[in-house]
């Protein structure tokens, strides 16, 4: 949580590595990979993408496919996040899973294929999912697949409930994921009380309401990312009071979105304000928003 200081370290090392000789090149590189995760915590998102790219770049100079495999992680979580159109995140996914079969890293065999099961599960696509589920069982390693699923899951939980499994869905959000930024578990919170309205836990959802609430005002926002992460908790706070009935508490959460939402986020609080105003035009409205994206798992 102490993002200036990220800043300043991610200065310092660069200007050292920059003295370094010739030969240290591949350091830069992988560095740039590690600032990229250090800008996505701090909420810079466009840095994030810049340090990555620049991975990128010197992974392709140097023909390192395990540099690559890393550097192009950020890209998908940032393209995931931002709502970037479905065919940016699944091409970036291709060439993350072309480099982690050439490079061999067992560390990191099946992670793309989690990633595409990500892209998969906000895409709506059933087939996709079941292929892909059937190909995790040999391929990822059962760290991975749980750290994986406790940073991603208020994405990945969205399969439930298009049967109604809203209790499964709230299950999946409810797994610890300590290392992720405070900001982003805020989505999850709020995605929790959603689910667990939506299941008609009414006491659960206001408690978990409570509980976001008082983390949100321990939070200051630093980038983009941080408001992006903080306005879709909000939407979903406001989307669980709808489930409860209580449309002008909706209407008072959705009041505090500001800032930054991106594309997606935008849409789906474009759903949630015609719910709100019992605006069905303005709810399908934001509905197309998303589907245009190719998100139709939201849709759903």
């Amino acid at each position: 949580g102490c993002y200036s200081s990220a800043r300043e370290v991610i200065g310092e090392t660069i200007h050292r590595l920059q003295r370094l000789p010739d030969g240290n090149i591949p350091l830069i590189h992988y560095y740039a990979v590690g600032a990229s995760f250090a800008s996505f915590l701090i909420g810079d998102f466009n840095e994030a993408v810049e340090y990555s790219e620049a991975a990128v770049r010197g992974g392709s100079d140097l023909g390192q496919p395990k540099l690559l495999t890393f550097a192009y992680t950020i890209p998908i979580m940032v393209a995931l996040a931002r709502g970037d159109k479905l065919d940016t995140v699944y091409e970036h996914v291709r060439e993350r899973a072309r480099n982690e079969w050439r490079s061999g890293f067992l560390g990191t065999m099946g992670v793309s294929r989690l990633f595409q099961l990500a892209c998969a599960v906000v895409a709506g696509d059933d087939w996709t999912i079941a292929a892909t589920d059937r190909d995790l069982a040999g391929t990822a390693t059962s760290e991975y697949t749980r750290e994986f699923y406790a940073r991603e899951a208020s994405d990945i939980a969205i399969r439930y409930t298009w049967n109604g499994s809203f209790e499964d869905a709230r299950a999946l959000v409810a797994v610890p994921a300590p290392t992720i930024a405070a900001h982003r578990s805020l989505v999850r919170l709020g995605a929790s009380a959603m689910f667990a309205a939506a299941a008609g836990q009414r006491n659960e959802a206001l408690a978990t309401i409570a509980r976001t609430e008082e983390r949100v005002q321990t939070l200051t926002c630093f980038g983009s990312g941080h408001y992006l992460w903080r306005n879709l908790c909000r939407v979903y706070e406001a989307l669980a009071m709808m489930l409860l009935g209580d449309e002008t508490e909706a209407q008072r959460f959705l009041s505090l979105v500001a800032v930054y939402t991106g594309p997606l986020v935008g849409a789906i609080e474009v759903v949630a304000r015609g719910l709100a105003e019992r605006n069905i035009a303005k709810s399908r409205k934001g509905l197309q928003m998303i589907r245009r994206r190719g998100y139709l798992g939201y849709v759903r």
